[in-house]
């Protein structure tokens, strides 16, 4: 098994392939949490666990990349 070691400071520069976009792994988080029954569709919801998870991603910088999907 391979294991992924992630700089937590830098978290928003990984990118994943979606389609013919790069979302980072939080803007995905966010949307992903989104298509679950708990989090059905609500933002804020989804954006502040993502945020609770992580505290050192900068909340402002993931909102512009999350403008781009919402």
């Amino acid at each position: 098994m391979n294991n992924i070691i992630i700089d937590k400071r830098n978290l928003l520069a990984y990118k994943i392939e979606s389609g013919n976009h790069y979302k980072s792994i939080p803007c995905t988080m966010v949307l992903r949490l989104m298509d679950t029954d708990e989090y059905a569709n609500n933002y804020c919801k989804a954006l502040a666990l993502v945020l609770e998870l992580f505290p050192e991603i900068d909340r402002a910088e993931l909102e512009k990349e999350l403008d781009k999907y919402i």
